[in-house]
């Protein structure tokens, strides 16, 4: 994470303007540090399962799919099976700038069911928001809302 820290530090102090050629090489060089952090974060939940962080750890592997929604679907899945009661950490929620603070299970489970909608995964869709509103009745306005929106 530091590393990742470091890189958008000096892509941010660059001096003029950045060439094509300069920022595709950024670019690469972050995907790369993201897939490296990703794979150090899922290491994290397999060694310690049970954790005070492996569910923050799985957590944040999943917003870091964000830019491939299967993966973050498969991610975020994984979190609500293994963790259904989850609760990401005050220090994760403060240093983590890609955790919101809100983060709680019922917010994973609506983030499901957008992307269940994104994806056009109509079955998971219902099956998701109805089980939401069972298991989240105060937050059933959301679940009912992101059903209602694909009838």
């Amino acid at each position: 994470m530091a590393a990742i820290g470091r890189e958008t530090a000096e892509t941010a102090s660059l001096p003029g303007t950045v060439s094509d050629a300069q920022r595709a090489e950024i670019m690469a060089r972050e995907k790369k540090l993201m897939t490296e952090w990703r794979a150090e974060l899922k290491g994290l939940v397999a060694q310690d399962p049970k954790s005070i962080w492996a569910d923050d750890a799985q957590y944040v592997v999943a917003v870091l799919n964000a830019e491939n929604p299967q993966e973050e679907i498969k991610e975020l899945e994984e979190l609500l099976a293994r963790y259904p009661d989850f609760k990401i950490e005050d220090w994760t929620k403060k240093y983590v700038i890609i955790v919101p603070s809100n983060i709680s299970p019922a917010m994973a489970t609506v983030d499901l069911c957008v992307l269940y909608k994104k994806m056009g995964e109509l079955d998971k869709l219902r099956s998701t928001c109805e089980k939401g509103m069972k298991n989240f009745p105060e937050d059933a306005s959301l679940f009912k809302k992101i059903l209602d929106s694909v009838r």
